[in-house]
């Protein structure tokens, strides 16, 4: 009987991998509870730091250039668990709920914690204002980016 949850070893690996996460999330729920640090609400501008701390994590490592050797790297590894890696690279959900895990727990944590959240938060703002800079380029002119293709399909003929 074939087993509905596991259909091939790269699902085996992703469970386990959801398991990692879970038992890591308890860890650090168990570890603020004992130090009375688990927090009850959080400050909006401390919201704010994570969120872009975790864009700019997410964009390091599903996108930037300076990480593309480790996203090959594991897609180039013929095994289950190499594969799974490499989903978890280039997917930005998925290494965006372990990104948000790794950030929180930075933070909580570590008494240098914050001062490496704000760093990955400015560098997330400035990435965030070139993707909208880029984009508001892009759509305002409109002729100029037809031109390119246009000279572009011309060099290819």
């Amino acid at each position: 009987m074939e087993n509905p949850f596991f259909r091939t070893a790269e699902d085996v690996w992703n469970g386990i991998f959801t398991l990692l996460f879970l038992g890591l999330f308890w860890v650090l729920v168990i570890w603020l509870v004992q130090q009375w640090q688990l927090p009850h609400r959080i400050d909006p501008f401390d919201f704010v730091l994570l969120a872009l701390a975790v864009f700019r994590l997410i964009r390091l490592l599903t996108y930037d250039k300076i990480t593309n050797f480790v996203r090959i790297y594991f897609g180039s590894i013929d095994h289950p668990l190499g594969r799974t890696i490499f989903e978890l690279l280039i997917c930005p959900w998925c290494s965006g709920i372990w990104s948000a895990l790794a950030i929180i727990s930075i933070f909580t944590v570590f008494s240098f914690g914050w001062l490496f959240v704000l760093l990955l938060a400015i560098a997330g703002l400035g990435s965030f204002l070139q993707v909208v800079i880029n984009s508001v380029a892009r759509h305002a002119d409109k002729s100029v980016i037809e031109k390119e293709i246009l000279e572009e399909g011309r060099e290819r003929q």
